[in-house]
């Protein structure tokens, strides 16, 4: 597997296998992770429920629908039982944070190539940002 760094300076990491980007968490963006699985847990059980899942996930600025959670939930509960433990908290978190990260970088790439800020963009600001980039791709490529 190889790593590399994303727009906004974060690591990720390149399954070889598949085209899926994972973000690689810190030790400090894991241990945050652990401390918020803990005030969910509020039984001390280890696991958390779909519910105090949606709480998470709102927490961090997604808008989950039920059908997302009973999804996450069957994904990441291997005794199907409704719960998830920490690993499986960690999965979907490090997915939702990674999913976040690349709609950033998207709106980043876009904002630098509408430098007008019309919100288009047209095929002479493409131009400009592959120029930019030191590419060198002709009119027809651009139209495709």
């Amino acid at each position: 597997m190889s790593s590399s760094r994303n727009i906004s300076g974060s690591k990720i990491k390149k399954n070889k296998s598949k085209t899926d980007v994972k973000l690689i968490l810190n030790t400090n963006q894991k241990r945050d992770l652990l401390e918020a699985f803990k005030l969910l847990d509020k039984e001390g059980s280890g696991l958390i429920t779909g519910r105090e899942l949606k709480v998470a996930l709102r927490a961090l600025g997604f808008d989950p629908t039920a059908a997302d959670i009973r999804q996450l939930v069957l994904e990441h509960d291997p005794d199907n039982k409704g719960l998830i433990d920490f690993k499986g908290f960690l999965e979907i978190m490090t997915l939702k944070m990674t999913e976040k990260s690349e709609k950033a970088d998207l709106i980043k790439a876009f904002r630098i190539c509408d430098d007008d800020d019309s919100g288009k963009l047209t095929l002479s600001k493409l131009k400009r940002a592959a120029q930019l980039l030191g590419e060198d791709i002709n009119d027809e490529s651009y139209r495709k």
